[in-house]
């Protein structure tokens, strides 16, 4: 027997967590959020493309704030709270309701206020492997609309989570709500977990001091994409933390510029959504770094400036090259859009960098400007320019293709 029966709630027998009742709380009426993912992992919903901009938590860590959220321009957010229950995610308060009358609660302000969630399953479920418990979960809350997709778990590898029991929680979940994708984290290896989620988030974090490139993000995401077979859609989480935890007035790392740089080179990797990751505020308050937090806003407002074209169906298969002096590739990304081509580049290095970018013989091209650099100029000469960018820089390059 899964559940006991009391006062109107279910009681999970193998972990002691608090469920209500689906009926019992059930909800008024109100238009659910259907997501699906595009053939090319572009998400979906109610069949609009979207974009993810999201963040693991809000600065206050309280679950009626969302304040912080807005102020960054986020459309998508988590609480950690609804998978391990801790007031370390509350603010410190102490929350007596249900963990479902919370997360309703949650799910509606949420959509009260424009944004998303993932919504987390309580860990303790998913290691139970309670799939009677999960399920009664996910009933309860797939018909908000703020909901966007089910986070199954964090790193299972990390948490010795087989993968066996990862395929039975996503077998359970998408058969309670197939209009809700999946999202599994993994910081290591994970092609053994393959069918057990149906986006994969990347959570390397490279910056462990000063001398930590950021071009780290881009050789971990080739890595594990390489682990898979097929194409698979999946979020870049970016390391917006510094492990060491600093204190209000001492350096932070990773820096402002190094942000930046790591949430673009992880979609030029083909990220289909950016999530940043920071510390609880009990643990290290962002807030207490104003350059990182305003960095973070001005790349959340870039993304979605660029939102039309990162979620553009069309990819360019032309043979565009963008080569540095010393023969490397710099690395780049191409869409076009409403007959324009966009190349998204970065360059890595804590230098200047200077590459040619080439087009292919027979077509003709103008250069509208960079979205994030609107003083930049390129001459296009004999189907060629010099791109020059400064350490860490990032461009988002418009082309008129004729």
């Amino acid at each position: 027997m899964i559940f006991s029966k009391k006062s109107g709630f279910y009681r999970c027998i193998a972990c002691g967590l608090l469920l209500c009742s689906a009926s019992l709380c059930a909800q008024e009426t109100k238009m659910p959020s259907r997501v699906s993912l595009r053939d090319d992992g572009v998400m979906l919903v109610n069949d609009a493309p979207f974009y993810p901009i999201a963040t693991y938590r809000d600065p206050g860590d309280d679950l009626a704030d969302f304040s912080g959220v807005l102020e960054a321009g986020f459309n998508t957010t988590h609480s950690y709270y609804f998978e391990d229950q801790s007031m370390i995610h509350t603010g410190s308060k102490v929350l007596d309701e249900s963990l479902i009358t919370t997360a309703l609660r949650y799910l509606k302000a949420a959509h009260e206020q424009g944004l998303m969630v993932f919504m987390g399953l309580p860990r303790v479920l998913v290691h139970a492997g309670d799939l009677d418990a999960i399920r009664e979960f996910v009933n309860a809350l797939k018909h908000e609309p703020a909901l966007l997709v089910w986070y199954l778990l964090d790193e299972p590898s990390v948490r010795k989570v087989p993968p066996r029991l990862m395929q039975q929680v996503q077998t359970t979940v998408t058969q309670a709500d197939p209009h809700h994708p999946t999202l599994v984290v993994f910081s290591s290896k994970v092609g053994s977990y393959q069918g057990g989620f149906d986006i994969a988030g990347f959570d390397h974090y490279p910056i462990k001091g000063s001398a930590q490139r950021v071009d780290g993000v881009t050789r971990f995401i080739h890595r594990r994409k390489r682990e898979f077979s097929g194409v698979f859609p999946f979020w870049h989480v970016v390391q917006a933390h510094d492990l060491s935890r600093p204190q209000q007035g001492q350096t932070h790392t990773p820096s402002p510029a190094q942000i930046r740089s790591m949430a673009f080179l992880g979609i030029i990797s083909g990220a289909r959504g950016t999530a940043f990751y920071w510390w609880p505020s009990a643990w290290c308050n962002i807030l207490d770094f104003p350059e990182v937090w305003n960095e973070i806003k001005g790349i959340n407002s870039d993304l979605e400036m660029l939102s039309p074209i990162l979620t553009a169906q069309t990819v360019m298969d032309h043979e565009i090259t963008l080569t540095l002096s010393t023969g490397k590739v710099l690395p780049f990304l191409i869409r076009s859009h409403e007959d324009e081509i966009w190349i998204i580049a970065a360059n890595t290095s804590n230098e200047k960098a200077t590459a040619t970018l080439s087009f292919p013989a027979g077509r003709s091209h103008s250069f509208m400007g960079d979205a994030l650099n609107p003083a930049r100029k390129l001459l296009i000469q004999n189907q060629s320019c010099e791109l020059v960018l400064e350490p860490l820089e990032v461009c988002a390059l418009r082309f008129a293709d004729f």
